[in-house]
């Protein structure tokens, strides 16, 4: 045990404290550290004692490290400030690649002229979407039953990135760009969703070569198909109605022409001549005129089929659909049009195929009027079919006389259940959703081909899986701002759970 140090006897002048050499730096903390972490009641005194130092020392060289330890462990202002400064560049960088559809580059300089003190680089930001990528992973985070719509989309260069969206909630079940496009890398597309637990209650596609041999697989064989209607016929016979206008336009054109000529004619050989070119242009017209009105009588018919209810509310029969359409597309290759001839041809090869999403339409209507009643069914499916029409077509005059139609029927029904509004939206959302659930198209797909060139355009088509994987998840949960789906992130429709943060909150929660 050490002993008090005596004070030398030579010192002329007395001392308060003399810092003794058995005292070291190295038991100076030791004593601090045991004071501070390993306190008992009389340690101190037993101290005192043990080394012959004073109670004050004690309780300072305890002061002393208990607050140099507590600053070792407390993060510095600068960690920080830098953690400070990430989130607030992560909260920006998202905002300006999701939202703004901005290129690498240009968040970049955006982040260099408003944000200096930000990270600011290329790498940071390319790093940065490339972890958070990874985590969110191809496809979305669910399991249940719903309706494949399946599509290619090409980026420059021919690259296709394969696409299945739910139709009904338009979440994009899955989303990958590949290097080609192949039946295996279908076939492995759809495996993946299967193995995920999203199943398919029907597979909506266009008449490709690829995705027909996929779709012939065993992955798929057994899932019932729908034939995209809008690629089918609309998308290959529509452009006919804007070339046999031009065509007519042009023939009366040139019918004024002849008459102009024909009346600058002077002598009889010539008024003769003129004369005959003259009737020849007016009979081309009237060929031109017969053409378009005989082709959009037929078209019109095609396209009536394609309406899931008859103007007696009753679903279409698939036979009669099927028979009615054949007949049109039979009486249009008589009109003598050759390229109409040759799409005619190419449609009555797959009409079959395009109609067998009227037996389940026939079983909603069933189970809408044995819980709803007959009369009532017949005013909803007239409220929902006029809806439909009216987000369908483009031109405003149009629109606002088919959603007159739909509001008609809806004040009539609120009228007879005599609910509140709210509850009345509830009843309407989910007959409506049962009703969309009638899936005729894969045309969705195009929608999100055209929602997602922005983001191609910027980056010029140098988009990673992980980048597609941000992209996807941000689509999903964003909130739609009008359309029937207004106030519902897609993955809220298709879950039923609304979410209790925002797509921005729910990325950077993913990114920490």
């Amino acid at each position: 045990m050490l002993t008090v140090q005596e004070e030398p006897s030579s010192l002329k002048k007395s001392y308060k404290f003399i810092r003794r050499a058995d005292i070291t730096p190295q038991l100076r903390m030791k004593l601090g550290v045991l004071l501070f972490c390993f306190n008992y009641r009389g340690q101190v005194t037993n101290f005192s004692k043990k080394y012959g130092v004073s109670r004050n020392f004690l309780y300072d060289l305890k002061a002393i490290i208990g607050q140099q330890l507590s600053l070792a462990f407390v993060e510095s202002p600068a960690l920080s400030t830098s953690k400070s400064n990430q989130q607030t560049a992560w909260k920006e960088l998202l905002k300006l690649r999701l939202i703004g559809n901005c290129s690498l580059s240009a968040i970049s300089e955006l982040f260099l002229l408003n944000h200096p003190k930000l990270p600011n680089s290329t790498c940071f930001i390319s790093q940065f979407l490339k972890r958070l990528g990874k985590k969110l992973g191809k496809m979305v985070d669910w399991k249940g039953k719903v309706h494949y719509a399946s599509d290619e989309i090409f980026m420059i260069g021919h690259q296709p990135v394969l696409v299945t969206v739910d139709p009904v909630s338009t979440v994009i079940l899955r989303m990958e760009p590949l290097k080609s496009l192949t039946k295996l890398a279908w076939e492995n597309h759809w495996q993946a969703l299967k193995d995920q637990g999203i199943y398919p209650l029907s597979l909506v596609k266009d008449d490709g070569v690829v995705m027909n041999a996929a779709q012939n697989t065993p992955v798929m064989s057994e899932v019932p198909a729908q034939l995209d209607t809008f690629h089918a016929v609309a998308h290959q016979l529509g452009i006919f109605t804007a070339r046999l206008s031009k065509a007519l336009d042009k023939a009366i054109l040139h019918e004024l022409d002849r008459h102009d000529k024909l009346q600058s004619a002077v002598s009889q050989e010539v008024i003769i001549k003129r004369k005959r070119k003259y009737q020849y242009a007016c009979q081309q017209t009237l060929v031109a005129a017969a053409q378009l009105e005989n082709f959009q009588f037929l078209y019109f018919c095609v396209v009536d089929q394609f309406n899931i209810f008859d103007r007696q509310g009753q679903t279409r029969q698939q036979v009669m659909a099927i028979e009615e359409t054949k007949l049109a597309l039979k009486l249009m290759k008589t009109l003598g049009i050759t390229q109409l001839t040759e799409v005619v041809e190419k449609i009555e090869k797959k009409v079959a195929g395009l109609f067998n999403f009227l037996p389940k339409a026939q079983v909603v209507q069933y189970q809408l009027e044995e819980e709803l009643g007959q009369i009532a069914t017949f005013f909803w499916i007239y409220a929902w079919q006029n809806d439909k029409k009216s987000r369908k077509i483009k031109k405003y005059a149009k629109s606002k006389i088919w959603m007159q139609k739909s509001d008609t029927a809806l004040i009539l029904l609120q009228e007879h259940y005599q609910f509140l509004v709210a509850e009345f939206q509830v009843l309407k959302r989910n007959i409506f959703s049962r009703l969309d659930g009638i899936v005729q198209s894969s045309a969705l797909v195009e929608t999100i081909n055209s929602i997602l060139r922005p983001y191609m355009n910027e980056a010029r088509n140098q988009l990673s899986v992980e980048q597609f994987n941000v992209i996807r998840f941000y689509l999903n949960h964003r909130v739609y701002k009008r359309g029937k789906r207004k106030g519902f992130a897609p993955i809220e429709l298709l879950s039923g759970k609304k979410l209790k943060q925002s797509w921005l909150d729910l990325l950077l929660a993913k990114a920490a």
